[in-house]
């Protein structure tokens, strides 16, 4: 598998992450359960650091364009 489709794999999976973030954050707000909100806030927060971590390892992966003695 080359850079840019692992790149483009990474970026769908962090998407997605985001998305059930967000699901989890509108269940969270339809609870009136504390502990069950609570424990929605936090998958949230996972989910979001997640999709974070794996952004910023993509982008550190990303190949360095136009640096090199024959610019």
């Amino acid at each position: 598998m080359n850079t840019q489709t692992r790149s483009l794999m990474m970026a769908s999976h962090s998407r997605r992450l985001r998305e059930l973030a967000s699901w989890y954050r509108e269940r969270a707000d339809e609870t009136e359960n504390p502990w069950t909100r609570t424990a929605r806030l936090r998958t949230a927060e996972d989910l979001d650091e997640e999709a974070e971590r794996i952004d910023r390892k993509r982008v550190g992966s990303r190949p360095k364009v136009g640096i090199g003695k024959d610019d």
